[in-house]
C-alpha cells in the first residue's frame, strides 16, 4: 500500500511540472539510448554464441610454434594434423580447415564464392547439424580426389541458388570440377568465425585437384588451421600439456620440423590478432556511451535537486506533521524511478533507430560479412537495469539533501530559497558534465586527428592515381606457372591502354587490409650473421612483385636495378632489399652483390629500395625483402595501374580486358589504392564517427545543464539584479556577471576533464595510428569548444538578468 501511495503521489508531482518531467525523461532517454545501442553492438559481436555451433566454450584453436616463440604460431601440414588427431586423448575431436575463394558455375554462370576446405570431421567437432541433407562421411575424406562432394550455406542456397528444394543431390562446378551437393549448413553458420558466412565447404581430400597442387600431402607444406573440442573434465592447460608431450615425441621423430610446441587458445569467433582489436574498440565505445549516460544522470539529478530546493517548505511541513525520513526518501526515490522507466522505454526506441542504422551499414570490403544486429532479451534486460540504476542514482541526490532540512528556516521563509549547499552540489554536477563531455570529445578528436595525420603522412610511396585489380586465376584451375603467363598477357594489354603510365604486379597491397595484422614472413640465412638463440634463421617480411613495381608506386630505387623479365625460373635468384634490411645485415657496406640463402637457394641482392610503410602507417622501420614474381610464382596477384587521370575511370576498361583474357574469371576486388588503404583504417573511422556522435550528444546535454543552472541562478538572484540595476549597474556588467558564472563552471569542468582525458588517452595509444595521445590540438580545440558552448548557454539567462525590472524585483523583498 505504501508503495502504491508513493507511486500515485509521484505521478501527481511529476504532472505538476510537465516541462521539467519531459526534459528529464528526454535527457535520460538519450543517455540510455546511446548506451543500449553500443551494448547491442557488444552483444552482437562478443556475447552471442557462434551460430550453429554446440558448446563453443569447449572449443580451442591449436597453433604450432617454435620453442620460445611468443607469437601465436602457425598452422598444420595435413600429415602432422593426422598425427595429433590420432595420438591425443584430451580432445574429443580435432579438425582442420583453410579458406579459399573458388569459382562456382551452375547453369552456365560463374561467380566467386568464399569456401572452406575442411577435414571430414569438421562439422561433427563443431557440433553442427545440417539444415538439409548430411555432412561429409569419413570415407569421403580419406583418398585424394575420389569423392567430389560439397556442402553449401543456407545463404548461398536461398539468395544465389533460388532456394531450389532439389539442390541436395544436384551438381555444382567448383574450379572446373563437378561436385555433388550432399547437404546445406544451418543458417548463419560460419564455423569458428563470427559474422563471416562461407558459401561452400569441400573435404581436404579434394584440395589437390581443386587448387591444382601436388604438395599438400607433404609434411613441410603448412596450409591448414586446427580447431579441437576439449573432452569433458579436461581443462585447457591440461590439454596443452598433453599435446606438447606428443609434440616432443614428433620432434625426435622429425628433427627437421622446427615447430615443436603447441599453443591452445579459446575460440572467440575472431582471428587471434583481430579479437584484441575488436574488444579494445568496443570497450572504448561502451565507455563513451556510458559517459553520455553519466552526463544525462547528472543533468536529471541537477533538475531534481533544484526542484527539491524549491519544495523545501513542502518537505518541512511533511516532516513536521510526522512523516518519517525513510518515507520521505522512498517518496523521492519513487519519483526518480517514475522518470527512469519511461526514459528507459524511450531509450529502447532510440536504440532501435540506432540499430537500424547499423544494419544498413555495409563495410567497403569484398568479404561476406553477416552481422545480426537486433534487440534481444539480454539487451532489453540491460536497458531495464540501466534505467533502474539511473533512477536510483539521480533519485538519491535530492533524497540525501532532504534528510537534514532546516525546518525552522524553511517554514519561516517561503519566498526566498537559499540552499547554498544545494547550489554548490548543482554546480558540481554541471562541472562534472563538462568534464565528461571533454573526455568524450577529446577521444573523438584524437581519432579524427589520427586519421588526418595518417592521411597526411608520407608512406614512402604514392598511392594517388593508382587502380588496384586483384585476381586469382587458380579458381579456373590455373597453376602458378599458367597464371604467370596469364598475368603477363593481361599486363601487356593494360599497358597499351590510353592514359596508363605504368603497370606492375604484387601479391599484397602496402597498408592494405590484407596486411593489417602483419605481412608475410620468410626465413633467410646470411653468412657471418647469427640469428637469435634458438632460431635457425632470420625471419623478414617480404612481397612478391613484378617489373616496374617501384615505378608504378613511385618508390625510389637508391642503388642497383629493378627486376626484369630475364629474372625468371631457371636463372640466378635475385632480390631487392630496403634500407633497414641492408643496414642490419651489411652496415656501412654496399648491399649490391651481397648474398643470402632462402629456401635452399642462393639469392643475390641486385637493388636497394628506400624504406616505406608496409603494414601500418605508424610502424617503425623494418627489414623488408622484394622477390620477383617470375622466380617465385603465385596464382593470386594484384595489378597496380598508374594512370595519368582519375584511376577509377579505368575500371570499365580493366574489367573488359579481364573478360577478354578469361571470360569466366571473377574479379576479387577493383578499387583505387587510396580506397584500399582507407579500408584498413575502418575500425578507427567507425570509432571516430561513433565517438563524435556521442561527444556531440554529451556536449548538448552539458549545454542544457549549464543553461539550467544559470537560469535557476538568475531566477533566484532576481532581487539581487534588481538592486544592482537600481543603484546604477549597466546591462554589460550584469551580462558579464552571469556569463562569468557559466564560464567558471565550464573552466572547472575543463580542468578536471583534461586530467581525466590525459590519463584515459594513454589507453588509446595502440588505436591512434601513431598519433601522440596527448595531442595538444585535440585537447586545446575541445577545451575552446566547451568554453564557447558554456558562453552560448549562459547568454539567454544573462539577457533575462539584464532586463530585470528593479521595481518588480524589489517588490519581492
Amino acid at each position: 500500500m505504501a508503495l502504491l501511495r508513493d507511486v500515485r503521489f509521484g505521478f501527481r508531482m511529476l504532472a505538476r511540472n510537465p516541462g521539467l518531467t519531459a526534459a528529464a525523461i528526454l535527457s535520460l532517454a538519450i543517455g540510455a539510448g546511446a548506451t543500449t545501442t553500443v551494448f547491442t553492438l557488444v552483444d552482437s559481436l562478443l556475447l552471442r554464441p557462434l551460430p550453429g555451433v554446440a558448446a563453443p566454450d569447449r572449443l580451442v584453436n591449436l597453433f604450432r610454434r617454435e620453442e620460445g616463440e611468443t607469437r601465436a604460431g602457425g598452422g598444420f601440414p595435413l600429415a602432422v594434423y593426422r598425427d595429433y588427431r590420432d595420438a591425443n586423448s584430451v580432445l574429443g575431436g580435432l579438425a582442420v580447415y583453410t579458406d579459399r575463394a573458388l569459382s562456382l558455375s551452375r547453369g552456365g554462370e560463374s561467380q566467386l564464392v568464399a569456401a572452406q576446405i575442411v577435414s571430414g570431421n569438421y562439422f561433427s567437432v563443431l557440433g553442427a547439424r545440417p539444415a538439409r541433407g548430411r555432412f561429409f562421411l569419413p570415407e569421403e575424406d580419406r583418398t585424394t580426389g575420389t569423392h567430389a562432394v560439397a556442402m553449401v550455406s543456407d545463404a548461398l542456397w536461398r539468395r544465389k541458388l533460388g532456394g531450389d528444394p532439389s539442390l541436395v543431390g544436384s551438381r555444382l562446378i567448383l574450379n572446373g570440377i563437378p561436385f555433388t551437393v550432399v547437404g546445406i549448413a544451418p543458417a548463419g553458420f560460419g564455423g569458428t568465425f563470427f559474422g563471416f558466412v562461407y558459401d561452400v565447404w569441400i573435404p581436404t581430400a579434394m584440395a589437390d585437384p581443386v587448387l591444382q597442387r601436388t604438395d599438400l600431402q607433404q609434411r613441410r607444406t603448412v596450409w591448414l588451421e586446427a580447431v579441437g573440442r576439449l573432452r569433458p573434465g579436461v581443462s585447457l592447460p591440461t590439454a596443452q600439456a598433453a599435446l606438447n608431450t606428443i609434440a616432443r615425441r614428433l620432434a625426435r621423430q622429425y628433427p627437421e620440423d622446427r615447430r615443436r610446441e603447441i599453443l591452445l587458445t579459446p575460440v572467440t569467433g575472431y582471428d587471434q590478432e583481430l579479437h584484441g582489436g575488436v574488444v579494445a574498440i568496443l570497450a572504448v565505445l561502451l565507455a563513451l556511451a556510458g559517459s553520455v549516460l553519466v552526463i544525462a544522470c547528472a543533468n536529471v539529478a541537477s533538475m531534481l535537486l533544484a526542484r527539491a530546493v524549491g519544495r523545501r517548505r513542502e518537505i518541512a511541513i511533511r516532516l513536521a506533521m510526522g512523516m518519517s525520513r525513510r518515507g520521505l526518501v522512498a517518496q523521492l526515490l519513487a519519483e526518480g524511478l517514475l522518470l527512469a522507466l519511461p526514459a528507459g522505454g524511450a531509450g529502447v526506441l532510440l536504440a532501435g533507430w540506432g540499430v537500424e542504422l547499423m544494419r544498413r551499414f555495409e563495410p567497403p570490403v569484398g568479404i561476406p560479412l553477416v552481422l545480426d544486429f537486433h534487440l534481444d532479451l539480454r539487451v532489453l534486460a540491460f536497458t531495464l537495469a540501466v534505467a533502474l540504476l539511473s533512477g536510483l542514482a539521480f533519485g538519491l541526490v535530492p533524497a540525501a539533501q532532504a534528510l537534514k532540512p532546516d525546518l525552522a528556516g524553511a517554514l519561516a521563509d517561503s519566498s526566498r530559497i537559499a540552499g547554498g549547499r544545494g547550489s554548490r552540489l548543482r554546480n558540481a554536477f554541471v562541472a562534472g558534465q563538462v568534464a565528461v563531455s571533454l573526455l568524450l570529445l577529446v577521444t573523438a578528436g584524437l581519432f579524427l586527428r589520427a586519421l588526418q595525420q595518417a592521411g597526411a603522412a608520407n608512406p614512402g610511396f604514392d598511392p594517388r592515381r593508382v587502380e588496384v585489380l586483384s585476381l586469382d586465376p587458380s579458381v579456373l584451375g590455373m597453376d602458378a606457372s599458367r597464371a604467370a603467363g596469364f598475368f603477363q598477357r593481361l599486363r601487356d594489354r593494360i599497358e597499351g591502354l590510353p592514359a596508363v603510365q605504368a603497370v606492375s604486379l604484387a601479391d599484397s597491397t602496402p597498408l592494405g587490409l590484407g596486411n593489417l595484422f602483419g605481412g608475410k614472413r620468410t626465413a633467410i640465412e646470411v653468412a657471418g650473421r647469427q640469428p637469435a638463440p634458438g632460431k635457425e634463421a632470420f625471419e623478414v617480411e617480404y612481397s612478391v612483385i613484378g617489373t616496374r613495381y617501384f615505378e608504378a608506386l613511385r618508390i625510389p630505387l637508391l642503388r642497383g636495378r629493378d627486376f626484369t623479365t630475364a629474372d625468371r625460373e631457371g636463372t640466378r635468384r635475385v632480390a631487392i632489399v630496403n634500407q633497414t634490411l641492408a643496414g642490419h645485415f651489411w652496415p656501412g657496406e654496399d648491399p649490391i652483390g651481397k648474398r643470402f640463402v632462402r629456401d635452399a637457394h642462393d639469392v643475390e641482392v641486385v637493388g636497394l629500395a628506400r624504406d616505406s610503410k608496409y603494414t601500418r602507417v605508424n610502424e617503425q622501420p623494418r627489414e623488408f625483402l622484394y622477390l620477383p614474381c617470375l622466380q617465385v610464382p603465385s596464382a593470386r596477384l594484384s595489378l597496380f595501374v598508374r594512370t595519368a587521370g582519375e584511376p577509377s575511370a579505368m575500371a570499365p576498361a580493366l574489367r573488359r580486358e579481364v573478360r577478354q583474357q578469361a571470360p569466366n574469371l571473377p574479379i576479387l576486388s577493383l578499387m583505387t589504392m587510396q580506397e584500399s588503404i582507407a579500408v584498413s583504417r575502418l575500425p578507427q573511422r567507425i570509432a571516430a564517427t561513433v565517438a563524435s556522435l556521442l561527444g556531440l550528444t554529451g556536449l548538448l546535454l552539458a549545454a542544457v545543464g549549464i543553461y539550467g543552472v544559470i537560469s535557476y541562478s538568475v531566477a533566484q538572484r532576481r532581487h539581487e539584479f534588481g538592486i544592482r540595476m537600481a543603484v546604477g549597474a549597466t546591462h554589460g556588467s550584469v551580462l558579464r556577471l552571469v556569463v562569468r558564472q557559466g564560464l567558471l563552471l565550464a573552466l572547472a569542468g575543463v580542468a578536471v576533464g583534461s586530467v581525466a582525458a590525459f590519463a584515459a588517452s594513454r589507453l588509446l595509444a595502440s588505436l591512434l595510428l601513431g598519433l601522440d595521445p596527448s595531442d595538444p590540438l585535440a585537447f586545446a580545440g575541445v577545451a575552446l569548444l566547451l568554453l564557447l558552448t558554456a558562453t552560448a548557454a549562459s547568454l539567454l539567462p544573462a539577457q533575462r538578468a539584464m532586463h530585470t525590472d528593479p521595481l518588480v524585483a524589489l517588490r519581492v523583498l
